[in-house]
């Protein structure tokens, strides 16, 4: 963990989420080149506070446009799924599997690929999971929707 983290998280837990946002903005604009910065902006933004992550919709949708512009990096960071998990948090399904049609999203985990539609007929199963129960109990192929 970054010391501007562990610094925002401090923030964030003391009910200070503005201001732990701007600390991590500040770091971004004193070394624009570091995405560690942006990958611990994402972080915060991702939370109301810190046992609530992901329920903030409009910082969900800013920390994925950041991690989305920091894509590539992301491996080097050790950060490998954290844009396909926000995707997934934020019932972006279709988004989620372009990602892994580029270069990066081929380093990711393969459950994260299956979860929510990365592979043929995972999406119904998300959507549908009676019908992917009653196709399973059946023997059916569970890319078929029941008629």
């Amino acid at each position: 963990m970054t010391a501007i983290l562990r610094y925002a998280a401090g923030l964030l837990d003391a009910g200070l989420r503005d201001e732990a946002i701007a600390a991590c903005r500040n770091a971004i604009e004193l070394d624009s080149e570091d995405k560690q910065f942006v990958a611990d902006l994402a972080t915060i933004l991702e939370r109301k506070d810190q046992r609530d992550r992901f329920s903030d919709k409009a910082g969900l949708d800013e920390a994925i446009k950041l991690l989305d512009g920091i894509s590539k990096d992301l491996p080097d960071l050790k950060e490998t799924d954290r844009l396909p998990t926000d995707l997934f948090m934020a019932r972006r399904f279709e988004e989620k599997q372009s990602f892994y049609k580029r270069a990066e999203g081929a380093r990711s985990r393969g459950d994260l690929r299956i979860a929510g539609g990365g592979v043929s007929g995972s999406l119904q199963v998300v959507e549908k999971p009676r019908h992917f129960i009653g196709t399973m109990r059946l023997g059916l192929p569970c890319s078929r929707p029941a008629n």
